[in-house]
């Protein structure tokens, strides 16, 4: 039996949402990556993905995987993953988005 595998975003800025998003998609998710820092997140992803042995280095499937700095109207996302640091505003100001996404 196979499981649907719905669109997921990962917001997130730092190592850890980098890491997850690719965790994600190895387990078959279509994600969007939306952080302010697409080269950290290049970095840091092929760093893991080389980490890993499970891809080459620098390569990811860009129809199941995707960077993006700007969410310019894009929504219908079944799960929304948001990774912050321990700052209540900028928690607030990324989950206001963030529901707005999930819609």
């Amino acid at each position: 039996m196979e499981f649907q595998k719905d669109p997921i975003l990962v917001v997130g800025d730092d190592k850890m949402a980098f890491s997850i998003a690719v965790c994600l998609s190895q387990a078959g998710h279509v994600i969007t990556l939306y952080t302010s820092n697409k080269a950290d997140a290049f970095r840091v992803i092929e760093t893991h993905l080389a980490d890993l042995n499970t891809k080459p280095a620098g390569i990811l499937d860009r129809n199941d995987f995707e960077i993006v700095d700007a969410l310019n109207g894009a929504s219908g996302f079944r799960m929304v993953i948001v990774i912050t640091a321990e700052d209540a505003a900028v928690k607030s100001a990324k989950l206001k988005k963030a529901v707005k996404l999930g819609k």
